[in-house]
């Protein structure tokens, strides 16, 4: 699975639209820095936003970030 993530960055990176969250479970992904971690162990989970004219492969927290699992740019737990 481990090996894969990477892959999967690249998908969603490629298809989802400006704007769009991305919801981990379990596993964060590799290369891109989420806006939001919440909870402990396996119940923790990450958020990461999806814009474009970042460098490839990437999701920053941008302007305007709608907070879902807490404050844009906040880590708890």
């Amino acid at each position: 699975l481990f090996l894969q993530l990477p892959l999967l960055e690249d998908k969603l990176q490629a298809e989802l639209p400006a704007g769009a969250r991305v919801v981990s479970g379990r596993f964060p992904l590799p290369t891109w820095q989420p806006v939001a971690v919440v909870g402990e162990g396996l119940d923790r989970v990450w958020a990461y936003d999806i814009h474009r004219g970042g460098p490839a492969g990437q999701a920053v927290p941008g302007p305007g970030s709608a907070s879902v699992l807490g404050t844009p740019g906040s880590q708890t737990g």
